[in-house]
């Protein structure tokens, strides 16, 4: 499923991310994580029917890549991998 990201306010040092509420309508609990290095790092855990999280502190011109595992159950989906450089505006 895809995944949106950009930044709040140019210098701001937040990016916004966004997804759908998909594969699951009801899904139990949502997790964001970053790559750091090579390793995949949980950077947040939320309520299942979270749409979206503040990612703060980006340090401008710095490359972030995300990805978002949705969990229902015994089930769990993973999104497309979106990664760029903050520098405000839309990251792609």
């Amino acid at each position: 499923f895809p995944v949106t990201i950009f930044s709040v306010i140019p210098g701001s040092r937040i990016n916004a991310l966004t997804w759908p509420k998909y594969p699951f309508t009801n899904p139990d609990s949502v997790k964001v994580e970053r790559l750091v290095g090579t390793t995949w790092t949980k950077w947040a855990l939320l309520p299942g029917n979270s749409v979206s999280y503040n990612d703060t502190g980006i340090v401008c011109g710095s490359s972030v890549t995300y990805r978002i595992t949705t969990f229902s159950g015994i089930l769990s989906a993973i999104s497309t991998i979106r990664s760029g450089v903050s520098e405000g505006g839309f990251i792609i």
